[in-house]
């Protein structure tokens, strides 16, 4: 009977060590989940800088008037609607003369 006792009571403080040495908190190499570790880095002076990249379309809408001191009748229109158009351009002919585009 002592002999039951001794051996029960040292499995017991047997089991007791390696749950309390099992359930400790984890250490520096543990991946016990739900605990967090602390990383730690030396502090550094550095310029921290925002980027955004967009992508789209830059359009500039300008409506210009044309204005002629020559009287006539416009028999051919040189340019669409919406185009581009740059100072030499022909824009339209009045009377088989070329008007062109420009600058002002």
């Amino acid at each position: 009977m002592k002999k039951t006792l001794i051996t029960l009571l040292l499995f017991g403080g047997l089991a007791a060590l390696l749950a309390t040495v099992l359930t400790r908190p984890g250490e520096a190499g543990s991946t016990t989940p739900g605990v967090d570790r602390a990383i730690a880095e030396t502090v550094t002076i550095r310029t921290l800088t925002d980027e955004m990249t967009i992508r789209g379309e830059l359009r500039r809408d300008e409506l210009q008037s044309i204005n002629s001191s020559t009287d006539g009748r416009i028999s051919d229109i040189g340019v669409e609607a919406g185009e581009v158009v740059a100072e030499g351009d022909a824009l339209f002919t009045i009377d088989g003369r070329q008007t062109v585009a420009a600058t002002g």
